[in-house]
Order: C-alpha cells, then structure tokens, then sequence
C-alpha cells in the first residue's frame, strides 16, 4: 500500500531536526520541559490529586482530576493521556489544557502521570493508563 504525503507537509519535515531520543539526552530533554511548566490556577476548576494502584505490584499512579467548581451533575469524563511519547512530558505540563476543557466541555479530566520510559518498560506506560480507566469507572468520577 502505497502511502502519500501532502507536499507543504512533506517540506515542513525536511526543515525538522531530528529529536535525539537516546537515553544520554532525555535527562536534559526532560529538565527543559521541566522549565517550560508554569503553575496553573483556574478560580472556577478545582484540581485534586488521586493515587491509583496496581493489584499485582506495589506501584501507585497518581491521577489528577481536574472539575468545574459548580459540578452539581454528574458529567462527563475525559481521560487525558500526555503526550511525550510515553518517554517524557507530565501532568502539570498540561494544567492549562486539561482545565480548559472541563471549564469549556463542562466535563471532569482525568489526567494520568505514568510511568516513563525507558525506564519503566513497555507496557507499563500503557498499563497505567489503563489503570486510570479502571479509577475512573470504580470511583464514578
């Protein structure tokens, strides 16, 4: 199957570093992106935090929940999953994003701080994710 890319897009690419992945530069990587976080305050969304934890293993995952301060409803849930590659990025990166959309949405967000790899393994990024749907519907968020 042959697969084709837009041409603008495709020049876009061309003019992209390469991201160094390696397990020397993620320290920095993740530090910089560290640097970049801004605490986030939100007078109408409430933000708590919430430990998931593993039944076979002695591993909590720590969930941040993000709900409209006049939440007398039950709402709906999002399920926000950080983007990083499940190598790096975090909760706190995303705050701005994960209370606009239950200020916005009207809707509760469950952000999940998994595990990173490489040195948390595939799946493990992925089993706390699921982890966090499991928290979700256990505790009718």
């Amino acid at each position: 199957m042959e697969s084709r890319v837009h041409k603008e897009l495709l020049e876009t690419f061309k003019n992209l570093t390469p991201m160094d992945l390696s397990e020397e530069k993620l320290p920095s990587i993740r530090t910089a992106n560290k640097l970049l976080i801004k605490p986030y305050i939100d007078e109408a969304i409430t933000q708590k935090e919430y430990f998931a934890k593993h039944d076979e293993e002695d591993i909590q995952v720590r969930l941040k929940v993000y709900a409209p301060v006049n939440q007398t409803d039950t709402l709906p849930v999002v399920l926000f999953i950080h983007g990083g590659g499940y190598m790096f990025g975090s909760v706190e990166g995303n705050d701005a994003k994960c209370a606009r959309y239950a200020k916005e949405v009207n809707c509760v967000v469950v952000s999940v701080d998994y595990r990173l790899a490489p040195e948390n393994p595939y799946p493990a990024a992925i089993e706390d994710c699921y982890l966090a749907l499991q928290w979700i519907v256990e505790n009718q968020v």
